[in-house]
């Protein structure tokens, strides 16, 4: 695995919005194919020493069903 360092001078605006763009790259990974941010929401926005910190709250749907095999077990019918 190969890591690269890159500085750059962004504005705030800028910053911003890579974070944003990067934060949903990265949750759709995470959270499957099917998945799809519905809302999301800024919570907390904060400037310190040049670097943005963001909290932000995504609204996601994706499907949690397991694909399960239905089994059919016999029962005792004369009991």
């Amino acid at each position: 695995m190969e890591v690269q360092e890159n500085s750059q001078k962004l504005t705030v605006t800028q910053a911003k919005e890579a974070g944003l763009a990067q934060a949903r790259a990265e949750l759709l990974a995470i959270s499957g194919r099917d998945a799809s941010i519905k809302a999301e929401k800024i919570l907390h926005e904060q400037t310190d020493n040049g670097k943005v910190v963001l909290t932000v709250l995504f609204e996601v749907e994706q499907s949690i069903a397991i694909p399960r095999p239905i089994v059919i077990t016999p029962t005792d019918q004369g009991e």
